[in-house]
């Protein structure tokens, strides 16, 4: 058998690298790579955004919420969004997010966890 020339060699790494990508974002549906900055406290505190303000007692206690953060355009944001069950979001972790605005009492929408390093 020959020896496999350095082209087709690095062509087949090419290849495997791409099969093995991060995901990426779904930005064309209006999806953002968000990074989660701060957690709520569990109850009603004084400074709690619009979005949570309108919940009950009992949906602020027994659900969680993030902060997050996010780019659009050259602008940094911030968003407010439930915790799904599935999900570890811990302070530091990137994560999809479907933004909504808070201000109005819409809650963002987290969809997945990223890995630190995918674009």
């Amino acid at each position: 058998m020959d020896a496999m020339k350095p082209g087709v060699a690095a062509l087949c790494l090419l290849l495997l690298c791409a099969c093995a990508e991060a995901p990426k974002v779904d930005w064309r549906q209006g999806a953002k790579r968000a990074w989660v900055v701060a957690t709520y406290a569990p109850g009603r505190t004084a400074d709690l955004p619009a979005c949570l303000a309108r919940l009950s007692d009992a949906e602020l206690a027994t659900r969680h919420f993030v902060e997050l953060r996010y780019h659009h355009v050259r602008v940094m944001r911030t968003a407010v969004a439930e915790v799904p069950s599935d999900i570890d979001a811990r302070p530091g972790v990137q994560v999809e997010l479907w933004p909504e605005d808070c201000g109005r009492g819409h809650l963002s929408r987290m969809s997945r966890l990223l890995p630190a390093d995918s674009d």
